[in-house]
């Protein structure tokens, strides 16, 4: 919609997003200034290994326990590699596949997962970091780990906790959708789920222009 010029026609001034959560009560709306939803972006790592007899390890590459071991190795990412006094990250492994019998080590095994964020630059930075951990990993292990990773929607901003970033206008705006019996409430936290309106963000303010009187209808 917005490549065929939903926003152009009539031209749009400002874009404000609002998400639907289970974490408030109904009516009850909340906003933040900046960045308050994060990017989303997935992953799949794929670990080779070679097959052989699981009474005889030794004569194989084992691709299970390398996974395990890429899996353990991602949860550093956001906990011991990234400033994550910065902004909260998480790096999720969401399924893992491989083997095709108890006694058989397999040649392959595949994971895929998520990855969030709320800082370009750190966003950026754990990409490549997954990319290294598996690789290293699978390489210390005699295997060989192939990374795809595929971008999603962006966060809205990178994290200024000092800019207002249109939040006044925002609040003003809200206030007229919940009504004069519920406040929207200003948060301080962030959290992680997707940032799915950014596609509507790209190009266009959140902070309105003012109008000349004659034109504000």
């Amino acid at each position: 919609m917005v490549k065929e010029g939903a926003l152009d026609n009539p031209k749009v001034d400002a874009v404000f997003g609002l998400h639907v959560t289970s974490r408030y009560a109904v009516g009850e709306i909340a906003y933040k200034p900046a960045s308050m939803m994060a990017a989303v972006d997935s992953f799949k790592i794929k670990v080779h290994g070679k097959q052989t007899h699981g009474a005889y390890p030794w004569l194989g590459v084992d691709p299970i326990v390398i996974a395990s071991q890429i899996v353990l190795g991602l949860q550093t990412i956001p906990s011991r590699q990234v400033d994550s006094s910065l902004a909260p990250s998480i790096v999720t492994v969401g399924a893992i596949h491989g083997g095709v019998r108890n006694n058989i080590i397999p040649d392959e095994v595949e994971m895929v997962g998520t990855i969030r964020s709320l800082d370009a630059k750190m966003r950026e930075e754990i990409h490549a970091r997954i990319k290294r951990t598996a690789e290293d990993i699978a390489m210390s292990g005699g295997g060989k780990a192939d990374v795809e990773i595929t971008t999603g929607y962006r966060s809205r901003t990178t994290i200024r906790p000092d800019r207002d970033d249109g939040a006044d206008s925002e609040a003003r705006f809200k206030r007229k959708c919940a009504g004069r019996e519920r406040r929207p409430r200003r948060r301080r936290l962030l959290v992680l789920p997707a940032e799915s309106a950014r596609s509507l963000f790209l190009g266009r303010p959140q902070r309105p222009k003012p109008r000349p009187p004659e034109q504000a209808a």
